[in-house]
């Protein structure tokens, strides 16, 4: 197991190297993750409640009600965690100036010339 992570590791060295990015690239890829993920973890915690209130509806007796009540309440607590953490993405995003799917500006492209040739 150690050769196989040891071995990937160097087999993807090359492309670390050339991935050379600003911070604003990484935050926006970041971002572009956040972005893709919390809507379904959002849809998750939402089917989460509305398990929790079905199961309520058809609880019959009051154990059931109360295991029903405790789903609910876990429902709507990763639905506050969650459209929370997908706003202070956006925060984030809107304070740092990054937009979803934003390429950084190309640098210019001067040549590299030894010290003292102009």
């Amino acid at each position: 197991m150690k050769k196989l992570i040891i071995g990937s590791a160097f087999a993807l060295f090359p492309f670390a190297v050339f991935a050379v990015e600003t911070a604003q690239q990484i935050l926006g890829r970041v971002k572009n993750i956040f972005d893709t993920v919390i809507p379904i973890i959002i849809i998750l915690a939402l089917v989460w409640f509305l398990w929790g209130v079905f199961r309520y509806v058809t609880a019959l007796g009051a154990e059931g009600m109360e295991k029903a009540r405790d789903t609910i309440i876990m429902g709507l607590v990763g639905l506050f965690v969650m459209v929370a953490v997908w706003g202070l993405v956006a925060i984030i995003g809107q304070t740092f100036g990054i937009t979803l799917g934003e390429r950084a500006p190309d640098l210019p492209q001067t040549p590299i010339l030894p010290p003292g040739v102009k």
